[in-house]
């Protein structure tokens, strides 16, 4: 269920043995038939295409969104979580009454008729527990090769490259950045004059970590001081900085690329094009959609350039 923007995005490259083969069309029809149903009594988890709006789209469901540079979907997440104290307890007690039947020692009792225990119970303290709602939105950038997560749970990203995989023939995708960029980012702190991008401004929190996991966090101060020298001279790097990109985003830059807590700046919110006479919430969030997938290309496009550094 999208918002105006992602507070977050975690991003993967892709590839398609066959680009022509994907188009809206397949993709509307793959989303379709793998779309979310509702979870039922005895599910523990369930996943699936679900409408990009959510409950505020009352007229119609659209499980894909199409943009000139991009297209926007959204999976929907339901999973119960067991107590898993009182499983165990219920489960050691039903597998007493069987032992007691069958008159033998509890160890007695074969896997088998310990597995069918478990699953009874298992299905049976499902049946009592409501489940939890999570969605994970994306936006598939294709003329990029990009696709864009809200969400920086990995099982969840998962599961949707796996249903991706199977409505987009010959999908293979990989993590933005599998090496890491701590040392550009430690440069950045060690000698700003020098190696500070042009295209970014230090803003006032950090985070860093040494070989032996020691850690320091810095926030609400200037990361330009004689303390930060001192912790980088100690053999701490860089794992996470907060800068302000091209006077239009502020955001925590991970030396993995991921990209955290983003606040769209005025200058960005006031250069939006809104359309005065706008018939749908979905209509109105266009607006925002359309940059915030330019402003993405646009920083994971220099954000290449960045792990190219040495």
């Amino acid at each position: 269920m999208h918002a105006r923007w992602f507070k977050s995005v975690f991003t993967y490259s892709f590839t398609l043995e066959e680009p022509d083969a994907v188009t809206l069309q397949t993709m509307i029809e793959g989303c379709e038939k793998l779309k979310h149903k509702p979870i039922q009594p005895s599910q523990k988890e369930c996943h699936g295409f679900s409408s990009i709006m959510g409950y505020r789209q009352i007229d119609k469901v659209v499980l894909v969104h199409p943009l000139q540079n991009g297209w926007l979907l959204s999976v929907m997440f339901e999973e119960k979580k067991l107590n898993k104290r009182r499983f165990n307890r219920i489960v050691a007690e039903e597998k007493r009454k069987l032992a007691e039947q069958k008159n033998i020692p509890v160890s007695d009792i074969t896997k088998p008729e310990i597995k069918a225990i478990e699953e009874r119970i298992r299905s049976q303290l499902l049946a009592d527990v409501e489940a939890q709602e999570e969605y994970t939105n994306i936006i598939i950038a294709r003329e990029k090769n990009r696709i864009y997560f809200s969400d920086s749970n990995q099982t969840r990203q998962k599961k949707v490259l796996d249903l991706l995989s199977k409505i987009m023939p010959g999908f293979k995708a990989t993590a933005f950045d599998i090496d890491g960029i701590e040392v550009q980012l430690s440069a950045w702190l060690s000698d700003p004059a020098r190696y500070l991008p042009e295209e970014v401004d230090l803003s006032d929190s950090a985070r860093l970590e040494a070989i032996d996991n020691s850690k320091a966090s810095l926030t609400k101060q200037s990361l330009i001081s004689e303390e930060m020298q001192v912790l980088l001279s100690h053999g701490k790097k860089a794992v996470e900085l907060c800068v302000n990109y091209m006077g239009r985003l502020e955001f925590k830059l991970t030396s993995f690329c991921h990209v955290k807590s983003i606040k769209v700046l005025d200058v960005l919110k006031d250069s939006i094009d809104r359309d005065e006479e706008v018939e749908s919430l979905l209509q109105d969030y266009e607006a925002d959609w359309l940059v915030m997938i330019a402003e993405f290309n646009s920083l994971f496009d220099w954000l290449e350039t960045v792990k190219e550094q040495s």
